[in-house]
């Protein structure tokens, strides 16, 4: 393990952004509130919201999901794997 000085462990939050806002995946992060905190730029070419129309806001506003709106497996089992979602974008078209 490299020790915590090295020059990596100072860059780590930069290169974290670079892969997570050039990934070909929409990310998004909530709190334990269920409000969005991190929005990439993924997400917002999938949603057609922009981070800053989502940040702060509840999911629902980001991802218009009708499965989330009864039930959301995300806090019950603190990750959500091979759920098949649709998702109402800003215009109103579904994904």
């Amino acid at each position: 393990m490299k020790p915590p000085d090295h020059p990596i462990f100072h860059r780590i939050p930069d290169l974290w952004y670079h892969i997570v806002e050039t990934m070909d995946e929409a990310l998004f992060l909530v709190d334990v509130n269920q409000d969005i905190i991190y929005f990439n730029r993924r997400a917002e070419q999938v949603t057609g919201f922009s981070a800053d129309e989502v940040v702060g806001r509840h999911c629902l506003a980001g991802f218009r999901c009708p499965t989330c709106t009864t039930h959301c497996g995300l806090f019950d089992k603190e990750h959500v794997i091979d759920k098949e979602v649709t998702i109402t974008r800003k215009d109103g078209t579904q994904v």
